[in-house]
């Protein structure tokens, strides 16, 4: 896996991530970072969890934006250590925003402390016809 970078109206788009540190360091000269859509707050089937961390860490030294956008949220127990990583990477002072394409309230509820300044946006996906 390899960090792809491009220009897009001056803007360093950073394409897909890897937590190996030597990676992560090519996020130094970013403006913001993106996790786009998918199930990505989860921790029970694949291990997101572990690669948020390790970027929102990177990010929140380096004091780089992080937004999440259309992501899925997919449950919640205080009793994994697995979320427990989750929920602290993701109130890191680098995450700015959150839309989720599923339950925000159990983003807000129990994944965002309280002290937090996250904006939340939920959005609805267009139904399939047919």
């Amino acid at each position: 896996n390899s960090v792809v970078q491009e220009n897009v109206n001056g803007i360093r788009v950073v394409k897909s991530f890897v937590a190996e540190d030597k990676e992560i360091k090519k996020f130094n000269n970013v403006d913001l970072i993106v996790f786009a859509g998918g199930g990505l707050i989860k921790y029970h089937q694949q291990d997101f969890h572990y690669i948020i961390n390790d970027i929102t860490k990177f990010a929140n030294k380096k004091r780089i934006p992080v937004i999440f956008n259309a992501v899925g949220v997919e449950g919640y127990d205080e009793n994994r250590t697995e979320c427990m990583i989750l929920k602290n990477a993701i109130n890191r002072k680098c995450v700015k925003f959150f839309s989720t394409r599923d339950d925000i309230n159990l983003l807000n509820d129990k994944y965002i402390l309280l002290y937090q300044k996250i904006l939340f946006l939920s959005i609805t996906l267009p139904q399939k016809s047919g």
